[in-house]
């Protein structure tokens, strides 16, 4: 039986126009509002720091970074990119938030053309919504 809102977790297409960040963040905006999870994207978290979550979840007092570029050595994962992910995620914690942090391979079905988020994200969450039950 389909669900209501199936609509709105239909697959994305990936095209040549789209960035490597709208190709894994997109499947997860769409389902934070398939599951009606209050969230801000691109939250800022500190006052006063630059820096930006990709997700914020509102309820659960939870910052969400999907973290691209992880097998092509991008930001993420040289020297200099690498500190500061590790300070700015300190500085999360310290401020008290949660941090959850997934790959872009949370977010790839084994097919190239298509993406949505795997189950792993799905149980991920369901452990935070659960502990706020």
């Amino acid at each position: 039986m389909n669900h209501p809102r199936d609509h709105l977790l239909t697959k994305i297409k990936r095209t040549k126009y789209m960035s490597d960040k709208q190709k894994y963040e997109e499947p997860f905006r769409k389902f934070l509002v398939f599951h009606n999870i209050d969230f801000i994207a691109e939250f800022c978290p500190i006052p006063k720091r630059r820096f930006r979550a990709d997700f914020y979840l509102k309820k659960y007092n939870c910052l969400i970074e999907i973290e691209g570029g992880i097998w092509n050595q991008g930001r993420h994962n040289r020297g200099y990119g690498y500190a500061q992910d590790v300070r700015k995620y300190n500085d999360y914690i310290l401020a008290g938030y949660k941090l959850l942090r997934f790959t872009s391979d949370d977010f790839i079905q084994i097919t190239q053309t298509e993406y949505f988020p795997k189950k792993y994200v799905k149980a991920t969450l369901d452990r935070i919504i659960n502990e706020h039950s």
